[in-house]
């Protein structure tokens, strides 16, 4: 599984977790929505910088963003992206 797969499902996990909607995650991160939504289906991803935030926000671990049931994950080549 690709981290642009891993990290949506994850980050929709956390947040309802955490209780957090789409709304209450955009005021506190002082994004948009629409970025929001973008990072949760997979469309986009938050910036490094901002990863740390999303965890700490959501009281988890980066761990538990980034592993797939604790498998790894890889990344897309340059080549699969632009397919």
């Amino acid at each position: 599984m690709y981290f642009s797969e891993v990290l949506p499902l994850n980050l929709k996990r956390e947040m309802k977790r955490a209780g957090f909607s789409i709304k209450n995650m955009s005021r506190s991160m002082d994004v948009s929505e629409t970025a929001v939504q973008a990072w949760r289906s997979g469309k986009a991803l938050p910036a490094t910088r901002k990863l740390p935030v999303i965890a700490n926000l959501l009281n988890c671990s980066l761990d538990s963003l980034f592993t797939d049931g604790g498998q790894s994950f890889k990344l897309k080549t340059q080549k699969e992206v632009n397919v």
